[in-house]
């Protein structure tokens, strides 16, 4: 059985004796095939230790339901499509809430983590037909993270560094995902068909993501200063709407010097969460935008994705980012490459007109 690779563990909060585990909140960081579970004649319910184990840890009432739900395979036929189809993006697994309950020990020392997925808790992905009960997973124990431990931030206590977390540790130890904090700098460099090249300086005023409670309540979630080669002559300010992050599909690519620009139907240097999330559920994979002063299909197929390398503190990171490109087969003339995190969807490169890279993060002196 394939399983995915995932993180850490912590100790197991267990209520007063009738309630249900509250358990603690973690994490997957990959998904692996989880829908050919139980396979070589594994059982579909524990074996006798194992349900010692369990009902030790969890009761009985609930061990009742967690050996009839406990693969992927044995789910309700909708919720199993949904989870296998959505899995793999990394914007989906940060959406879906799930409990650790219990930890099975074998004779080796080998050790399963069992998770409990509530219903009530997973309405955004779980459509009502898919399930009208909690869901369970079980996992290797080092393949999950802690919910807190994910959320936490900088991969180091240095407060110099720039707000990365870690993307991927069993594929590729050295990818991260990035989160602005007011204060960074990120430098992009432009190159222009005439041969010219210049730096495009952001320095971060304020960013809210769409899943933080804020949100809603901030008319301009987002909000940065720019600088041309760090020349006071050329820089504006851009403030960017709630809802031009939720569902926009224009963007603003140009800037006049000491504008002060509120986007409220365009976005910039982020992707909205409409052309983030539509190619998931668009057949052909695709979403429009207009990046360049006509609309258009881009496509954001799996093969495009790949890593692209920024510097921070003289420290190199990978950021993992799905290229959307025109044309279906991923060989259109233009390319918008955007950081896969759905927390984030921050633009990190752009081939159109012009070329535009991010280089460099200099982060906030705090």
């Amino acid at each position: 059985m394939l399983f995915v690779s995932l993180f850490t563990h912590s100790q197991i909060q267990i209520f007063a004796q009738g309630s249900l585990v509250k358990g603690e909140r973690v994490i997957l960081k990959e998904c692996g095939n989880y829908a050919v579970a139980p396979v070589d004649g594994q059982p579909t319910s524990p074996n006798a230790g194992e349900k010692s184990q369990l009902i030790k840890q969890i009761g009985e009432a609930e061990y009742s339901q967690l050996i009839k739900y406990w693969y992927v395979s044995q789910w309700p036929d909708v919720a199993k499509e949904q989870f296998m189809n959505e899995c793999e993006k990394m914007d989906f697994r940060q959406k879906l809430i799930m409990y650790k309950i219990a930890v099975l020990t074998n004779e080796e020392g080998y050790k399963t983590a069992i998770v409990r997925i509530p219903e009530s808790e997973n309405k955004s992905w779980l459509s009502p037909a898919a399930s009208k009960r909690n869901l369970y997973l079980q996992v290797p124990d080092n393949d999950l993270m802690a919910w807190n431990d994910y959320e936490g931030g900088p991969n180091t206590n240095s407060s110099d560094l720039p707000a990365m977390q870690v993307y991927d540790t069993s594929g590729n130890a050295d990818a991260f995902v990035y989160n602005p904090r007011p204060g960074d700098k990120l430098i992009y460099k432009v190159s222009v068909p005439d041969g010219d090249s210049y730096d495009f300086i952001i320095t971060i005023k304020k960013f809210i993501h769409t899943t933080d409670d804020a949100f809603e309540k901030t008319e301009f979630p987002a909000a940065f200063l720019w600088q041309i080669n760090e020349s006071a002559d050329k820089s504006g300010e851009v403030f960017i709407s709630r809802d031009a992050l939720t569902s926009a599909t224009d963007y603003n690519n140009y800037f006049s010097n000491g504008v002060i620009l509120t986007l409220i139907n365009q976005s910039s240097v982020f992707l909205s969460s409409k052309n983030w999330y539509e190619p998931a559920s668009a057949e052909d994979r695709s979403t429009v935008m207009n990046m360049t002063g006509t609309e258009e299909k881009f496509y954001k197929n799996a093969e495009n994705f790949e890593y692209l390398k920024v510097k921070a503190n003289d420290e190199t990171y990978l950021l993992p980012v799905y290229r959307f490109n025109n044309a279906k087969d991923g060989t259109g003339t233009y390319s918008v490459y955007v950081q896969d995190n759905s927390f984030c969807p921050l633009i990190i490169k752009m081939n159109l007109d012009f070329e535009i890279e991010l280089k460099e993060i200099v982060p906030v002196k705090k």
